[in-house]
């Protein structure tokens, strides 16, 4: 099974008005004996933020000079990911095609997305299969069948904090990672909670 591992952090939280500030993909092949990862990992700059970006870049400390040394252009890092996913799979082979993993990854979903769209293209969707691996559902199924405690707040750090995994918040490299962890470790305990 292909699984792709994606986070991304952005301007701000509606896809049409804001963009992604740094993208992050992990790609692993479950099928092959040596799980070798291959990850992607780019920051985007802009001319012009929006005027309460302040608030979100004291969150994720991707202030736009920061953004300015590290990033690339938004087209630049379009190009790179698509290519990036090109080399994955074929995307006219309706059999070759990833499962799109995350922490809450519709809402990293929709900003790639936008992305593509704001390049007219309309094939992001041709890389992946339709179903998605969103790990709050794994959560909500290891404490439906009671190896998790309850959560307050169904935050990453707060399961992360709970399954004894450090966690850098607010870094899309850190966090799929983070989300990766915290998904093999469910499901150990979710198949352990069935042989006992």
């Amino acid at each position: 099974m292909k699984i792709l591992w994606v986070d991304t952090e952005t301007t701000g939280l509606d896809k049409k008005e804001n963009k992604i500030t740094e993208l992050a993909a992990m790609y692993e092949d479950t099928d092959k004996k040596q799980n070798d990862t291959v990850t992607f990992h780019e920051y985007i700059k802009y001319s012009e933020y929006p005027k309460d970006y302040g608030k979100v870049a004291e969150m994720t400390g991707l202030t736009p000079t920061i953004l300015a040394s590290k990033g690339k252009s938004e087209k630049e890092v379009y190009v790179k990911f698509h290519e990036f996913l090109s080399d994955l799979v074929d995307r006219y082979d309706k059999n070759d095609k990833m499962i799109l993993a995350g922490y809450n990854i519709d809402f990293d979903d929709n900003f790639l997305r936008e992305l593509f769209h704001r390049f007219n293209n309309q094939y992001y969707g041709s890389f992946f299969f339709n179903c998605r691996l969103n790990v709050m559902s794994t959560m909500a199924m290891a404490m439906q069948s009671g190896v998790l405690g309850v959560l307050v707040r169904y935050r990453l750090a707060n399961l992360a904090e709970a399954l004894n995994i450090d966690l850098n918040a607010h870094s899309a490299i850190d966090d799929i990672m983070v989300t990766r962890e915290c998904y093999y470790k469910l499901l150990s305990m979710i198949q352990q909670n069935k042989n006992d």
